[in-house]
């Protein structure tokens, strides 16, 4: 990976035309809130919450998915329906006392509208729990486009649910910038063809961006102008960050 400070070095960057945005852990720190309500469910079940490492595992995954996951982690004794039904109602709670926009998520949203750049989520969440998420955060209407888990066959790392977002708003893959925060995310819009720039998180590790084509420490370091062109008076950097 190169560093972006460096003068020395020419980097060419493609003139893109969408943005599409992963909702939990780039918009707001939902796997913190949602491993919290996790760990509630597995005492309540008399198992351990989880170990920091075994919930990492979890980050970017959609329902089904993690409750896999707990299977092969806890054995909890508990069918889909069931742990879905008590989960949501935990997860709930945790989202309507504590759910809000990560710094400097807004002011990133805001930009991308002001450009009038065409804007899309890609989530792995269900249709409502995304719903629900976005009016917490009342960012709801700020998006052209919401693909969630319901509208597609097979969930990240699976390219579909991005194909699907940038043909629903219009804009070729390969002309999208894709900003993810997990490892299965960043390897389901690489897959896709499109320009992924992954956002560190706590739960995140180098390794899990090893798909993507740049890393930054937060939405404030992408320089949405380079990478836009035609939509900006000019620019003179991408990020602050580190480029592959």
């Amino acid at each position: 990976m190169k560093d972006l400070n460096n003068t020395d070095t020419e980097i060419k960057y493609p003139a893109l035309s969408a943005v599409i945005c992963d909702l939990d852990g780039v918009l707001t720190d939902t796997e913190t809130l949602f491993i919290r309500a996790i760990d509630h469910l597995l005492v309540e079940e008399n198992l351990s919450p989880l170990e920091f490492e075994e919930a990492r595992q979890l980050v970017g995954l959609d329902n089904e998915s993690i409750w896999k996951k707990l299977n092969i982690l806890r054995g909890l004794n508990l069918s889909m329906e069931e742990y879905t039904q008590r989960i949501d109602l935990l997860a709930r709670d945790q989202f309507e006392k504590d759910l809000a926009p990560i710094p400097g998520a807004i002011d990133f949203l805001s930009s991308v509208k002001e450009m009038e750049i065409p804007l899309g989520l890609a989530t792995s969440a269900d249709r409502d729990r995304a719903l629900l998420r976005l009016r917490l955060m009342d960012v709801e209407t700020m998006f052209d486009v919401i693909v969630t888990r319901n509208e597609v066959k097979v969930a990240k790392p699976d390219p579909s649910i991005y194909i699907e977002a940038s043909r629903q708003i219009g804009v070729d893959p390969s002309l999208c910038l894709a900003v993810e925060d997990s490892r299965v995310g960043m390897q389901s819009a690489s897959s896709a063809g499109m320009y992924t720039v992954g956002v560190k998180t706590i739960w995140s590790t180098p390794d899990d961006f090893d798909a993507s084509n740049a890393v930054v420490d937060k939405l404030a370091d992408i320089d949405l102008q380079l990478l836009f062109p035609s939509k900006s008076t000019g620019a003179d950097s991408f990020v602050a960050g580190e480029n592959k």
